[in-house]
């Protein structure tokens, strides 16, 4: 796939990767093999993987080291993170020790990088209360890291009247469209630039 799509700029990922290297692990995929694929992305921490497959905070911080050591470069200047409204299904309980151990690995591995952590985007409107309270969440962790916090909820980056232009409302779980994606790209870029001022 990566040859067939040649020089047009699309990047491929993975949604997931093991946490070893190297080893007998049937079925699981390294982020090494990843990369030498020719991935440049991998997501960590899906709410799925928790509520499917059981994975714990342990597991996460496992993989997003992982994914930190094979898919970042050596010492970045800004890593941004986003919080996900995937986890508005499942309980409380055990989010915020996800976060905290995703966060810790990558302040770790990358102490001197400015981390901005983007705050979930609504996929209804209304916005829900577990949207909402992830929001709170995630805002009130990164002030207690003095990272910066960006809140598409509270800067109202989709509103009733833009929705159908940024959300796919056809497609089954409401994600952002084409030009949603495209918008909130440039939505992220403005607030990044506002806070490097």
């Amino acid at each position: 796939m990566i040859e067939a799509i040649g020089g047009a700029p699309v990047a491929v990922g993975a949604q997931d990767l093991f946490w070893a290297d190297r080893g007998a692990y049937t079925g699981a995929v390294s982020g090494a093999d990843l990369r030498r694929l020719g991935c440049r992305y991998v997501e960590v921490g899906h709410a799925e993987r928790r509520q499917v497959f059981g994975e714990d905070a342990g597991t996460t911080r496992r993989k997003f080291t992982a994914a930190l050591r094979n898919f970042m470069r050596a010492d970045p200047d800004l890593i941004i993170v986003q919080g996900s409204i995937n986890d508005r299904r499942l309980p409380a309980a055990g989010y915020r020790a996800a976060v905290d151990a995703a966060w810790d690995a990558l302040s770790k591995t990358y102490p001197r990088a400015q981390i901005v952590i983007l705050g979930p985007a609504p996929q209804v409107l209304p916005v829900e209360s577990a949207t909402a309270r992830i929001d709170r969440d995630l805002a009130a962790a990164a002030a207690e890291r003095g990272w910066w916090y960006i809140s598409p909820l509270q800067e109202e980056w989709i509103t009733s009247d833009d929705y159908l232009d940024i959300i796919d409302t056809g497609a089954g779980n409401n994600p952002p469209s084409t030009a949603g994606h495209r918008y909130l790209a440039e939505r992220l870029a403005e607030a990044v630039a506002a806070l490097t001022r």
